[in-house]
């Protein structure tokens, strides 16, 4: 069974590139989808949370990832989580994001056309259909080579979907800081306790992706 399952994909991996010829196009689209296949079966250990507002959580130290399974033994201590906290009053949402460390600087801006984001340092609320994301999605630009960590930009996705953005970050020694303005953002509103939650952290350089989640 496992054999004919192997072949089967590679099956479905020869006959996709085929189908959308040799420009690469097809190539980047197909190893998206591969990727988020593999992001979804690598984080099967992080399940999604439930919360009471506000609330507090602890992640393991020590605990990124190269892949799916490849402990990291470098310092990577900026995708490190080591906690959090969620608190919504009736006119912000509070996400705070903890680190092992967090450096005034971090590198970017591989040039290169990946559709992958070079960092990641998202909230996600889930509930049936909707999926919320916030926090830090960067992509190479190909501008400079390297960034102050207050300088990242905070999106608002709604189901990958680019609806605004909340307050600049704030960093306070090693936690990342986000807050979002219910009043500019209504739709975040409805992120409720009745929605679940993860926090992914994420980074690709080369052909590596580091990984850590809650």
């Amino acid at each position: 069974m496992k054999y004919a399952c192997f072949v089967f994909i590679i099956f479905v991996v020869l006959n996709f590139n085929c189908a959308n010829g040799s420009n690469g196009k097809g190539d980047k689209i197909f190893w998206l989808w591969f990727y988020n296949i593999g992001d979804e079966t690598s984080y099967k250990e992080c399940a999604a949370n439930s919360w009471k507002n506000p609330h507090e959580f602890v992640d393991k130290k020590g605990d990124v990832k190269i892949g799916a399974y490849q402990m990291v033994t470098g310092d990577v201590g900026f995708l490190d989580l080591t906690g959090g906290k969620i608190e919504k009053t009736d006119d912000f949402l509070y996400m705070d994001m903890e680190v092992a460390s967090l450096p005034e600087s971090l590198p970017i801006n591989q040039v290169d056309q990946d559709p992958i984001p070079e960092y990641e340092w998202t909230y996600r609320f889930e509930k049936d259909e909707n999926r919320y994301t916030i926090g830090i999605i960067h992509s190479p630009e190909g501008l400079k080579s390297s960034q102050n960590t207050k300088d990242f930009p905070v999106l608002v996705l709604k189901n990958n979907s680019n609806i605004g953005a909340c307050s600049p970050l704030g960093v306070q020694s090693n936690v990342y800081k986000f807050s979002c303005d219910l009043n500019a953002l209504p739709e975040l509103k409805e992120i409720d306790e009745s929605y679940t939650f993860n926090v992914i952290l994420r980074y690709r350089t080369n052909n590596a992706v580091f990984k850590d989640c809650y």
